[in-house]
């Protein structure tokens, strides 16, 4: 079982908790490969168009989820 949240996570949500991360963990390929989300690009300042902050961020991998909710102080 697990709980869904009322709202959606959107791009610019999940863009703060990346960025709350310390440089060494976002640069570390494999936790990279564990929250960040599959279709943003490779440019971390830059991953994905403005006209998609609010749009509900895809791709996002369990471990990411887990990290986002830990962090937004979610279950």
């Amino acid at each position: 079982p697990f709980h869904i949240d009322k709202y959606e996570v959107t791009n610019a949500e999940y863009y703060a908790y990346w960025k709350s991360l310390p440089l060494k963990k976002r640069h570390d390929g494999a936790f990279r490969q564990g929250h960040y989300p599959i279709g943003w690009a490779d440019d971390e300042n830059n991953p994905f168009p403005g006209e998609l902050a609010q749009v509900p961020v895809l791709g996002v991998r369990l471990p990411g989820a887990e990290g986002y909710a830990q962090w937004a102080g979610k279950r």
